[in-house]
């Protein structure tokens, strides 16, 4: 998969309520409350948005976007994270509407 992001001065969005994780020589941030991210439960833009992963690559100082595969968790804030080995593990989290709380696990 190709990185993205314009070009070598590339920042995320800011956000909060997010979580990020190391594995080996990278930082993998996703979700959290971000700017336009809709108040719905579940909508195209919304897993448009959620549908990416902002990596960190420790030794260089660089961020890059990596997208994710399948349907992103609906539970895009306010979760917990792990990394074991190489996987990453997301459970739980609110979905930014009302009071809706999730208790999927994703991996």
């Amino acid at each position: 998969m190709a990185a993205k992001g314009p070009g070598k001065d590339y920042q995320p969005v800011k956000r909060k309520y997010h979580s990020t994780v190391r594995v080996g020589d990278y930082l993998y941030m996703w979700g959290g409350t971000q700017p336009d991210l809709p108040k719905v439960h579940n909508n195209e833009k919304k897993k448009s948005m959620c549908s990416v992963m902002e990596v960190y690559h420790l030794v260089t100082g660089r961020w890059e976007q990596k997208p994710t595969t399948g349907n992103p968790p609906l539970g895009f804030k306010s979760y917990a994270a792990a990394a074991i080995g190489n996987e990453i593990f997301y459970f739980g989290g609110e979905c930014g509407h009302d009071d809706c709380y999730h208790n999927s696990l994703y991996r």
